[in-house]
């Protein structure tokens, strides 16, 4: 009788240790995917001249060189980023109670969603836009 409880014990454990094993999976897969969407608001500066189109400008010669003339003003395009930085800061700031609190699971589903808005949001942006929109959904969200 003690090999065979012996033997189911160790099945149990396999079992546990499969199931385990997938779940380090998942939470290596979220990690990375939280990783990206953190990274990806380091690349804005990429995106300030097609926001910049987007909102209505046009590229002109001026003097030689291309620019955009029209939509929304370059410095208020780039100052999206300064405001997301410091949205981010705090945000970070805030998250550790938060985590503590609800728990780490909870807090990424939360920021994995407001994130999701943000990203909807600015694909809203068009002509006629307001800077406003684009500091909420680049910035603030």
């Amino acid at each position: 009788m003690l090999p065979i409880a012996a033997s189911n014990l160790k099945e149990g454990n396999i079992m546990e240790n499969s199931k385990g094993a997938t779940n380090r999976w998942l939470i290596i897969f979220g990690t990375i995917l939280i990783q990206v969407s953190a990274g990806s608001f380091y690349a804005w500066s990429i995106f300030n001249n097609g926001f910049m189109m987007k909102s209505g400008g046009v590229v002109q010669v001026v003097n030689g060189v291309k620019k955009i003339v029209g939509g929304l003003p370059a410095g208020s395009v780039s100052f999206t980023f300064t405001l997301g930085m410091l949205c981010l800061s705090l945000a970070t700031l805030a998250g550790i109670p938060l985590a503590k609190k609800y728990g780490i699971k909870v807090v990424s589903l939360c920021a994995s969603i407001i994130y999701g808005l943000s990203i909807l949001g600015l694909m809203t942006i068009g002509k006629g836009s307001s800077i406003w929109m684009l500091w909420l959904f680049g910035g603030v969200l």
